[in-house]
């Protein structure tokens, strides 16, 4: 099934952030068929605003902002893991998000590119409800033994709570991105 490439505009976590997520990767406990996964380190993102489906006219127009865009750097509270269950109907996905304190700086970002995207003629998505995180994992699918449940439920548990460095995090870039699933093939960063 062919599945239009998505386009948003996103913050790109740190190196901390990458290399702790890498290694929540290498120590979950795997099953075969418990369908978990786990993003890749260089997908991982924070969608700030959705843009829709990709086209070549959207794309310059975005760049075109961004590019004119001014944005002050800040920093985010990221607050720990928690499990999410998937918006669509009939589904039995859920995901690991790392939520973020959506603090005024993050927020008044949001509604910044919101007003930007609305004067340039971008149609956006996710602009009132804007919920900071940044997906970890997904597990599709119901488990196939209720132990892999309780490892899933467990391992949230565990990281409910980030300590260290991972607490606070500057964004000095922003990136537009774009791909058929979890972006990572295409990025275009403009710095704060």
């Amino acid at each position: 099934m062919y599945k239009p490439s998505k386009m948003a505009i996103a913050i790109l976590p740190g190196d901390d952030f990458k290399d702790a997520a890498g290694q929540w990767g290498k120590t979950y406990p795997r099953h075969k068929g418990d369908g978990v996964a786990f993003v890749s380190t260089r997908a991982l993102h924070m969608t700030v605003l959705g843009l829709g489906e990709f086209s070549g006219e959207k794309l310059q127009r975005a760049t075109d902002l961004l590019t004119q865009a001014t944005f002050e750097t800040f920093s985010i509270a990221y607050e720990g893991m928690t499990i999410m269950p998937s918006l669509e109907r009939n589904s039995n996905r859920e995901f690991l998000w790392v939520n973020a304190r959506p603090s005024p700086s993050l927020m008044g970002l949001a509604a910044y590119l919101q007003d930007q995207c609305k004067a340039a003629g971008l149609d956006t998505y996710n602009p009132s409800d804007f919920r900071p995180h940044i997906k970890i994992a997904e597990r599709k699918g119901s488990p196939p033994k209720k132990s892999y449940k309780n490892e899933w439920t467990r391992f949230a548990r565990r990281h409910a709570r980030l300590d260290g460095a991972l607490k606070q995090q500057p964004v000095t870039e922003i990136a537009l991105i774009h791909g058929r699933t979890d972006f990572h093939n295409h990025a275009y960063i403009f710095s704060l």
